[in-house]
């Protein structure tokens, strides 16, 4: 007995709730559909909260840059190798990392984009490498990877001098393959190591504001897609 007054009670609670619920809408739509106030109420409130996301995510932006600028300036004083070996090593491990990190979500696209930012320092070619990127890299990474760009050349280059199309679509890169960063560096080993023993870590750390201008070439970009046959 007395567990069926408590079902009733149960039943009847939950059904006023529900008719109060549907009455509430009905008279906000009423109120919207026929009061020149309240739609005007309504106006200003989500003008309000669009400037105050607005305002968010501006904010956001700003600290992201000063984390991304954070973030390049401790790279900078990395030690980067010196002999070919270390250099061949050193970027495979990174992108191999940026690889790995790129598929795992969101929380963990900054994190990719250093990886494949470190390999790109010590990349003979790094309009080829960032080409590459852009057709294998997820497109959140690869925008972080151009930013961190954008933050190093930015004394030399401007952004828009880049010539690269963040609008271009990209996938997932696969695990192996040719046209992954991993499988670039197995392709030119043998060049990375020719230009390593004959360059510094700060020269390998920035690429020369020619080198960028090339990424608006097509004759460069022909050569990009296709650098087995170079």
């Amino acid at each position: 007995m007395v567990n069926k007054t408590i079902q009733y009670t149960t039943v009847a609670f939950i059904s006023c709730v529900a008719i109060s619920g549907l009455a509430y809408v009905g008279w906000w739509d009423y109120k919207r559909r026929n009061d020149p106030s309240f739609r005007k109420k309504l106006r200003k409130e989500h003008k309000k909260a669009n400037k105050h996301a607005k305002a968010a995510d501006e904010q956001a932006k700003k600290q992201r840059t000063a984390d991304l600028k954070e973030a390049l300036e401790k790279i900078k004083v990395e030690t980067v190798p010196t002999t070919p070996e270390e250099r061949e090593q050193y970027f495979m491990q990174h992108v191999g990392i940026g690889e790995q990190l790129s598929v795992q979500g969101p929380a963990f696209h900054v994190a990719a984009a250093l990886s494949f930012y470190r390999a790109l320092r010590v990349y003979p070619s790094p309009v080829e490498l960032i080409m590459i990127y852009q057709k294998t890299v997820p497109e959140p990474v690869f925008k972080i990877v151009m930013d961190l760009t954008s933050l190093d050349v930015s004394n030399t280059v401007a952004p828009a001098d880049l010539g690269v199309d963040d609008d271009a679509p990209t996938s997932t890169p696969p695990a192996t393959g040719s046209g992954s960063p991993s499988s670039a560096g197995t392709r030119h080993g043998g060049r990375r190591g020719a230009s390593a023993s004959g360059a510094s870590g700060d020269e390998r750390s920035e690429a020369s504001s020619q080198d960028w201008e090339t990424v608006t070439d097509p004759e460069s970009h022909g050569h990009a897609a296709a650098p087995s046959q170079a």
